[in-house]
């Protein structure tokens, strides 16, 4: 996503090549895999492509989905392509699931080496500046409501505040 390329550039600037995957079709796929030749990927959450994975292990490139979550209704439409989603699921070296449910429902659907690891987005230690900076902003704040609007688009916290005064 666009917010995580900002982020993987503030984090590792130009020490990093970023590109996005193309579309998951076996020669999109083929010609991604041979310009770029990468030893490992890492994918998140949900990002479960069948093509992209059985390229990556005919190469011997480690596949690891981090930060994965599955829904149950997910999971019943990966459970009606029967082999396909468990050859998929079964590619990954590991999986790192954000919730004892989610890891159930990866290995429902075939996943091997499976750990609980929570999610990376909101299980993070803040630092102790931050905390107190919050703990001043609260006070500032009083005993009114808050509504935190993170991660949004373009829009939205209009309607968000369209919606707060109703």
């Amino acid at each position: 996503t666009p917010t995580g390329r900002e982020t993987g550039v503030a984090l590792f600037g130009d020490r990093v090549t970023r590109c996005y995957l193309p579309y998951d079709y076996p020669g999109a796929v083929a010609r991604f895999l041979d310009r770029f030749r990468p030893a490992m990927g890492v994918l998140m959450e949900t990002e479960i492509w069948p093509n992209l994975i059985h390229a990556a292990a005919s190469r011997d490139i480690l596949l690891y989905l981090v930060n994965a979550r599955l829904s149950e209704r997910s999971l019943r439409g990966y459970q009606r392509t029967g082999a396909l989603a468990r050859d998929a699921i079964g590619g990954f070296r590991a999986i790192a699931a954000q919730s004892e449910s989610d890891a159930a429902r990866l290995q429902t659907l075939g996943a091997t080496h499976v750990s609980v690891t929570g999610n990376l987005k909101f299980d993070l230690e803040m630092p102790a500046q931050q905390i107190e900076q919050g703990k001043v902003l609260r006070q500032s704040v009083g005993a009114r409501p808050v509504l935190l609007a993170a991660s949004t688009r373009e829009g939205e916290e209009t309607l968000l505040l369209d919606a707060a005064q109703r």
